[in-house]
Parts: C-alpha cells; structure tokens; sequence
C-alpha cells in the first residue's frame, strides 16, 4: 500500500508549462502536455489515470509506485549454478576451494564449504565454463553449462584428479649427475589441424643432478633434458668454422633416447602418481660448429640478440643464446645434426629482427650473412561473398600467429579492421605466420583467404608478402543435436569433433571443428561451409587426441555422414564413442 504521507505533500504539481520528471521519466507533458508521444510506459499509465478519472494530486504517487513495479517487472531473473567439489579417488569433499565461471559478465570467484558444496548466483542467460581452480594437492578441473533465464541449475558436480610427481637424475654417459641441465616437461597438440608442443613445467637440475615436477595433471607427456645453453662466441679472425674438427658432446635429448622430437616416446602420469626415480641419460654425439654475421644498417657496432631454437612449431627450446655485434663473425659450436633456427633481433631504436633456418647433418657450416630489418605493416580487405554495397560487414577478429618461435618484443600482429573491411596489422616482422581469424558470428564462414594470388590458409603467409584478401560466406549452415551414451543417458563434457568428408593428409583451418557438450549433453556448430562432412562424439578421449587429424582419421570409420545445406539448421543425435 502507499504510505498515506505521500499523498499531495512531497510529489507538487509543476507549474503550467513546466516539464518536471515526476517518476522514472514520466513528465506532465506525457499526460497530455508538451509531450505528444510518451515515452516507455507512460502512455499505459496515462490511460490508467484517464479511465479512472483521478486527480493528478493522487495520480503522481501512484505513477512512481506503479513504474517502479514495472521496472523491476521488466529485468530478467538470474540463473545460479550449485555443485559440489569432491575428491575423484575417495569422493570426500574438497572444502575452501576457488570455483569460478568463465563466460559473459564479471562474476567474483566464490570458495567451497567444509562439504565441498558451492553456489554461483547472478548468472545470465548464456554457456560457462565452472572452473574449479588448483587446491592444494590437486589439479584444475572444468565443466561447461548452458543456462536459460532464473534457471537454477543443481547437481554441477566436480571431482578433481590429485596431481601427479615426476623426479629423477640427469646423468652423463659415465652416470655422472649433469649440474644445471635445463629440463622441460612437454606435451604435444593441435592447432587447426597442425601440431603444436606446449611446455607445461621447466626447471634447473642441482648440484646432485635431481629435477622435479608437482602439480602435474593426468596425461600423457614428453620429458626433454638439455645441457647449458650454448654459447654465443666471437670468431678469431681469418678462422673458418670448417676448420673446426667436430666434437662428441652432450646434447638436447629426450625421453627415449634420441636427441629429436619426433622420435621421443611418450608417457603417461596417472592421478595422484608418484613416478619418482625417473632419471634419464644424455646422449653423447657428433657436435659442430656454425659460423656466420649479423648486419644492421640502423646501429652498426650495436649488439644484437642470437638465438638458435629446435626448428618445430612454437618451440620455447634455447639451444643456444647470447648475443653479437652488428658486422662481426661470431660462431656457435656444440650443435648436435638436426633442423634448427637461429633468430636474432634489437629493440635499441625500434624493433629489428632476422632469421636463417639451416639442417645440420654433422658437419661445420657457415650461414648466410643474415640482415636484421625493421618490422612492417600488413594490410588488406574483409569482404563478403554475395553482399550489397549498403549491407554492414560483420564484427570479425584477425591476427597472425607466430610459426615455429615464440613472440619478440615490438611484435603487434592483431588486426585494426575499419568498418568498410580494409584491416592494418601494424607491426610484424619479416617472418613466417599462420593466419588466425575468429570470433566470427553465426552463419557466417571463411570462404577464401589469399595473399598476392597463393593460399593464406594452408599455407603461411609472409609479411612484406603482399596484401591479405579474406572473403567470407553468409550462407553458413549451423548443426546442433544431442550425444548420448549407449544407455540413452546425456553425456557430458563430450568432445563433438565435424571433419570434411574427405579429411586430406595436410589439413587447413576450417576442415575440422569440434565442440564440447554441456550438461544435458547437447552441442552447437557454427562457421562451417555448407558441404559433406563426417560427425563423431568421444566420451573420454584426450584432449590433445581429438585434435589430431591422425587419430581422427582412424575413427572416421564410426562417425556419422552429414550433408549441410546453405543456411540449414540441422539436428544430428549422436551415439558417443567410448562409452
């Protein structure tokens, strides 16, 4: 009810001809003033007070009470998400843990109960990823969901894997421990169907050649050992590096004893597992040297950075670092045969960068003089296949993504796209990139991408190459449906991966897409062409294996066939595999 003190004594009348805002934007003139088209509600509330003929003395309290209601009316409840977090081994609860929600608006983190149980309230209508972040003696643990408005979702259950253990020795040949041996745990993924390593720990061997990692999460990993990084040296003048007999040394070497990645063995580390004594030998081999000159024209007699990498896909390996002055022979000796890179660059008055790849096949080289230049701009044009000139291109992401290096400093290669489609990536260096284009709304697919005629996709693109031409389909198909386990039960957390029907043997970005499902088990695809494609569900395999063009290769033979026409919204239920 209205508190009988509102009535006529805070709310006065305007004066005739005035506009003051009585209530949430309701102004006299709405009521048959100024105003000839109310705004919001107001005319509704205008005819209410027209019907009943009350006094505008009575009315104003009324509008205010009636609007507020309808304000309040009009915002949509949240949605919340509650859980328990347990122990996967023992199903005991893990109290005073940090889960938190990835996905739209800004919501705080909240901490389990002494019964592992937690609520995240405020949520609007939308996917999340529920984020069980590391407790202590445990690894992270996610889980996706889909939530409609005031949904409140129970039974968001997380059980967390312990973290594993790995330690050991690094010994030389005659079992002597190797003191400040840089040692790596790695994995191996894909990325757009090309294979990519990721190093999760590092760390320095001690006086007793021990390493050790924690925190590990169940899967399957590389292990790498390396001695010191090599040295960067001057070369004695008139002295050529074929004269430098070789040298056996030890060199890079990874679990399995072999001193090249593809060729190193993997293996598997089990919830809570303790692998300890894991010690490992370096190899022993033929070592030479390199020689050659680092030019830049913009400091002559300024130093410059030198580092040769293991020549793979985003390789984070220092076989060898320091650095050189502009116009000196320098030379790098201890480099084991094998297909390296060495890079090198300054940032002294702005950022300059060159580089050489090189195979060494046990014997002395010397490289090219390698000129460090000035980074570049890339530009070009996002178009839309079919549209007219008055229609709008739509909010589009681009960027390039560094080869087989890691990031240089004054690198800058995300793209300034303008709303007529021309873009700018303002400062890449001389160099090799993938091209990387996302955030693409539905419907909407990569049609063709080209640099000076060849194919931008499959293929780098190099900067300074030419301009960039992206071309985008409209009549993208979109494939949603439900993965359910050979019980007809909801399966969770599924990887939902759609491959060209024909998946050839060197894979471009935009022939395999994957998804993951929520909690009722249902998927959406987006941005793909329309076309046959082969459609397959993995209840519990790994992550980095449902990437891997190979492996799906040898489970195509289980995936469903699916054509997809422009503009189709199809429904496809899956049977997953493994369950």
């Amino acid at each position: 009810m209205v508190p009988s003190h509102w009535w006529g004594r805070r709310f006065r009348l305007p004066k005739p001809g005035g506009r003051k805002i009585l209530a949430h934007g309701v102004s006299r003139g709405e009521c048959g003033g100024h105003v000839t088209q109310p705004r919001n509600g107001a005319q509704d509330l205008c005819a209410v007070r027209a019907s009943l003929g009350w006094t505008r003395r009575s009315l104003i309290p009324l509008v205010c009470w009636l609007a507020a209601g309808l304000a309040f009316a009009q915002t949509p409840p949240s949605a919340s998400v509650e859980g328990v977090v347990t122990d996967a081994l023992t199903g005991l609860p893990v109290a005073d843990t940090s889960v938190s929600v990835n996905g739209p608006g800004n919501i705080a983190p909240v901490k389990t109960d002494d019964k592992g149980h937690f609520v995240i309230r405020g949520l609007a209508a939308a996917q999340y990823q529920i984020v069980v972040l590391k407790a202590d003696g445990y690894t992270t643990k996610s889980t996706r969901v889909r939530l409609v408005t005031g949904q409140e979702l129970k039974g968001v259950d997380l059980k967390l894997d312990k973290e594993a253990v790995l330690a050991g020795r690094i010994l030389d040949k005659e079992k002597n421990p190797v003191i400040g041996s840089l040692v790596s745990v790695r994995g191996k993924g894909f990325r757009n169907g090309r294979p990519t390593l990721t190093s999760f720990h590092s760390t320095v061997t001690n006086d007793l050649g021990e390493y050790r990692f924690s925190g590990l999460n169940p899967g399957q990993y590389y292990l790498e050992a390396e001695p010191k990084p090599l040295a960067v040296k001057k070369r004695a003048a008139a002295e050529g590096a074929e004269e430098k007999p070789p040298v056996i040394a030890n060199v890079r070497t990874y679990y399995g004893s072999t001193s090249s990645f593809d060729s190193a063995a993997p293996f598997d580390l089990a919830s809570g597992q303790r692998m300890e004594g894991f010690d490992m030998t370096l190899l022993r081999e033929r070592t030479v040297c390199i020689a050659s000159t680092i030019e830049d024209t913009a400091s002559q007699g300024g130093r410059i950075l030198v580092t040769v990498s293991e020549l793979m896909p985003m390789s984070q390996s220092r076989v060898a670092a320091g650095s050189t002055a502009s116009g000196e022979e320098f030379e790098i000796c201890g480099l084991a045969p094998g297909g390296y890179r060495l890079w090198s660059f300054t940032t002294a008055g702005g950022t300059r960068y060159g580089s050489q790849t090189f195979q060494l096949a046990g014997r002395a080289m010397a490289l090219p003089r390698i000129a460090v230049q000035g980074t570049v701009s890339v530009r070009g044009k996002i178009t839309v296949a079919d549209a007219k000139p008055e229609d709008p291109l739509p909010v589009v992401r681009l960027r390039l993504e560094n080869k087989d290096r890691i990031a240089i400093s004054g690198e800058d290669t995300t793209a300034r796209i303008e709303p007529n489609g021309d873009f700018t990536i303002p400062s890449a260096v001389y160099d090799d990139y993938w091209l990387d284009i996302f955030s693409l709304p539905v419907g909407y697919y990569i049609k063709d991408a080209t640099q000076a005629g060849r194919e931008a996709r499959r293929d780098p693109v190099r900067a300074g190459a030419g301009e960039l031409n992206i071309v985008l389909g409209a009549d993208g198909p979109s494939l949603s449906g439900q993965v359910m386990d050979k019980e007809n039960k909801p399966v969770p957390n599924a990887a939902v991966i759609l491959s060209v029907a024909s998946l050839p043997q060197a894979v471009s970005p935009g022939q395999i897409l994957s998804t993951i499902t929520d909690q009722n088990g249902q998927y959406t695809l987006n941005n793909m062409a329309p076309g046959e494609y082969r459609l397959i569900a993995f209840a519990d395999a790994r992550d980095y294996e449902v990437a891997d063009p190979q492996f799906l290769r040898g489970n195509l033979g289980k995936a469903t066939d699916v054509r997809l026409s422009a503009r189709e919204r199809k429904s496809q239920n899956l049977t997953a595999v493994g369950k």
